[in-house]
């Protein structure tokens, strides 16, 4: 395609109207009620804006609304302007008092200035990958990038149905098809996206509209390196935290090959859990809806965002409640017993507005999930062999069960950050038994998947590791 002024007006816009909607949004909710810096508010930002951008598009095809790019570009602004207005007239930003960069020795400056230089290099040759290389992701080719290019020449978000749906419609229906078989049922968030770039650029045949995989990466970064300098990392801790992230193996391919949804479910689960820590940590209520709208926007990214916006809201229920620590222990307990009764006497019931749920012995049944067959697999080889000896992770496993022991160890699990971890732990049972107990566990044998779902767990790991060292050299000062 030929850049002129008027594509990179658009182009521009597209990156940055999200990304200046939703840091207006988080100043609004966050700048005036509760202790923040600018890289929370930049890094949750960036996932808010994008959010309320899918959302926008949908209203504007609900309601019937051609679609035009500079016409919603506009509604956006006049989102950002009024949000902004709101958040000037509400009360003094309030700035986390942190111990200040002047206080740094010279040979930690260094060092961080090192360790931006990496993420600088790695960055800029991700950047060139992903602008050079055509659309090579499997799933985004046979599942996500069709329904965006499809809504994109037909200028509505047209319906995607199954394989059986389509071959029975009538000619003059218009209604398509994806290539997996469950693909119609998946959420419409990361397609709208990209439909957003198309629309600017105005070409679905352009490796710009998968820079927002760029952004989203750089956003999580700076949350991460917001949420520890909150928690009271020093800045070289917080700087070395966000590398640690961004340097990840399998975290950069999802930058240099988009297309996948993968990506934004790792940063918005990982934001969601690090924005509900805050709020435990504080009680400041605005943390508590920034993490719930970022788990709701889990929901809406991929079929298991589902389980992972559960676990959000599981975990913010039980913190909310105030239950102590062995009463939850006690209330897992008897779910479990619960399950498993459940589990032996069978359920087929009809949810209304939801669908039918089967619990059996040999199979289970879920709304939007979908059956998945019970049965256990032995699949732990090709586990271990993921975390602890292919590249994906470089030693990232191998320090959190070290620091998790030494967490346990000094108690930690009875203070923060235990709601991460509580998080984190739910995260990997929940990934476990996908590929241990259901018909998923030959995607844990050809190792096509299971890395992919274990990067959703990647933040509240990083976060984890940082939080208990600066504990653990607490501890140490003191004796």
């Amino acid at each position: 395609m030929i850049i002129d002024g008027a594509s990179i007006t658009a182009f521009s816009s597209a990156i940055f109207l999200p990304w200046m909607m939703g840091i207006a949004v988080v100043v609004f909710l966050l700048g005036h009620r509760a202790a923040t810096n600018l890289f929370i508010v930049t890094g949750q930002g960036y996932l808010v804006g994008v959010f309320l951008t899918t959302l926008i598009i949908q209203l504007w095809h609900m309601c019937g609304l051609p679609f035009n790019f500079w016409i919603i570009a506009l509604a956006m602004f006049i989102v950002v302007v009024t949000v902004g207005v709101l958040a000037l007239f509400t009360g003094r930003f309030h700035y986390a008092e942190l111990p200040s960069m002047r206080s740094t020795a010279v040979w930690q400056m260094l060092a961080v200035v090192f360790f931006l230089c990496l993420i600088g290099f790695r960055y800029s040759t991700l950047t060139q990958e992903l602008l050079l290389r055509p659309l090579y992701a499997w799933d985004a080719w046979m599942n996500w990038a069709p329904k965006a290019s499809v809504w994109f020449f037909h200028g509505e978000l047209i319906p995607f149905v199954s394989k059986e749906t389509w071959l029975a419609a009538s000619s003059d229906e218009i209604i398509y098809t994806a290539g997996a078989s469950q693909a119609f049922r998946y959420p419409d968030t990361v397609p709208i996206l990209q439909l957003w770039m198309m629309m600017a650029l105005n070409t679905d045949d352009s490796t710009l509209i998968y820079l927002p995989w760029l952004c989203v990466a750089v956003a999580m970064g700076l949350a991460m390196y917001g949420h520890v300098r909150l928690a009271g990392g020093s800045v070289l801790a917080s700087t070395v935290a966000s590398y640690v992230l961004m340097s990840l193996p399998l975290f950069g391919v999802h930058v240099g090959l988009p297309g996948y949804a993968d990506l934004w479910l790792t940063a918005a689960f990982g934001c969601s859990v690090l924005a509900l820590h805050e709020w435990y940590q504080t009680r400041q209520w605005p943390y508590a809806v920034l993490s719930l709208a970022l788990a709701l926007m889990c929901t809406q990214l991929k079929i298991p965002g589902l389980i992972m916006g559960g676990i959000v809201l599981l975990v913010f229920l039980v913190a909310a409640s105030g239950i102590k620590q062995v009463v939850g222990f006690l209330l897992v307990a008897l779910v479990a017993v619960a399950v498993a009764i459940t589990v032996l006497a069978g359920v087929d019931v009809v949810v209304p507005g939801l669908g039918r749920v089967v619990i059996a012995r040999d199979f289970i049944q879920l709304p939007y999930i979908g059956r998945y067959d019970l049965m256990f697999h032995p699949v732990q080889s090709s586990i271990i062999e993921t975390l602890f000896i292919m590249i994906n992770w470089n030693l990232l496993w191998y320090v959190f069960l070290l620091f998790a022991f030494l967490g346990i160890v000094q108690g930690a699990m009875k203070s923060p950050p235990s709601i991460v971890l509580a998080a984190l732990l739910l995260g990997i049972l929940f990934i476990f038994f996908v590929y241990f107990f259901t018909n998923r566990y030959e995607f844990a044998l050809d190792f096509t998947q299971v890395n992919r779902a274990l990067i959703y767990l990647t933040p509240l790991m990083v976060f984890y590791v940082f939080s208990i060292g600066r504990q653990r050299l607490e501890l140490l000062a003191r004796t």
